[in-house]
């Protein structure tokens, strides 16, 4: 009479161990093809921003979207950080201003879904189309609106002189297809962070050749590596200033007697290509 014979534990330890070192293989893999997934709606995304920017422009003598200079100091936003989309609202009274004042409400009107505004990796912003949408403490957008366009909310200019309060439009880019309007507010695709950078920089270093996603201000996107587009931050110090990057700034230097009130010049610039 025959016997149906089992696994026997050897051979169910060896199956056991297989299935183990597959999974180790494949999560990766499978890890890396779903980022990347991400990375093309991010860059859709982004894309579809700097198209609705230039609706914007077309609709406003070709300017760029600007903060309420009175109502963003009256609230704190003197920097214009929170109209910019950098950081989310701490208050009744920021959360007010950031759901009637902020880039995104400026451009809301030439996209089809507030889903836009958010990379499908970033965890740590709100989104709607309406106010209920939204939430004090969290970001409105993944995506940072590029900070000198709305250098006019200042006091002054870096330089220290007054500035001329006015809105930068088009003709002030010498370039605009390599001038950049929009980026992911970190490389939320990319971000690998070099060792040795203090934890209180480590969600802000990356390494030169991470990429991230840009609209640029002609309305073609395309991600690039940081080391390509961005400002290092040694050109102020900064302790992180090894591996750091600064966004607010054109990478390109400016020639010598101009300044950000210099209209048409070269610095304004983020490419050399």
């Amino acid at each position: 009479m025959r016997k149906n014979k089992g696994f026997t534990l050897i051979e169910l330890l060896v199956v056991i161990a297989i299935i183990a070192i597959l999974a180790a293989i494949l999560f990766p893999v499978f890890a890396k093809a779903r980022e990347s997934a991400r990375s093309t709606t991010c860059l859709s995304n982004i894309k579809q921003l700097g198209l609705a920017l230039q609706m914007y422009m077309g609709d406003n003598d070709q300017l760029f979207p600007i903060a309420w200079q009175e109502y963003a100091n009256s609230v704190g936003d003197v920097n214009g950080e929170l109209y910019n989309g950098h950081t989310g609202p701490w208050n009744e009274a920021t959360y007010d201003y950031a759901v009637t004042c902020s880039y995104r409400v400026q451009l809301e009107p030439y996209v089809k879904s507030g889903s836009l505004f958010r990379c499908p990796s970033d965890t740590g912003s709100a989104w709607g189309t309406s106010k209920t949408g939204w939430a004090i403490g969290q970001r409105f957008t993944s995506y940072h609106y590029r900070f000198w366009y709305t250098l006019n909310t200042l006091p002054a200019y870096p330089n220290g002189v007054a500035g001329p309060k006015l809105a930068y439009g088009e003709s002030w880019l010498k370039d605009p297809s390599r001038t950049y309007a929009f980026h992911e507010l970190v490389p939320f695709h990319d971000a690998r962070i070099p060792p040795g950078v203090p934890a209180a920089y480590a969600g802000w270093c990356w390494y030169p050749d991470c990429k991230m996603n840009y609209a640029f201000a002609d309305g073609h996107a395309k991600a690039y590596p940081l080391s390509k587009i961005e400002l290092s931050a040694s050109w102020f110090d900064a302790p992180w200033n090894k591996y750091g990057f600064d966004y607010h700034w054109p990478r390109k230097p400016f020639p010598a007697g101009e300044w950000w009130n210099t209209s048409g010049t070269e610095g304004f610039m983020d490419l050399d290509e």
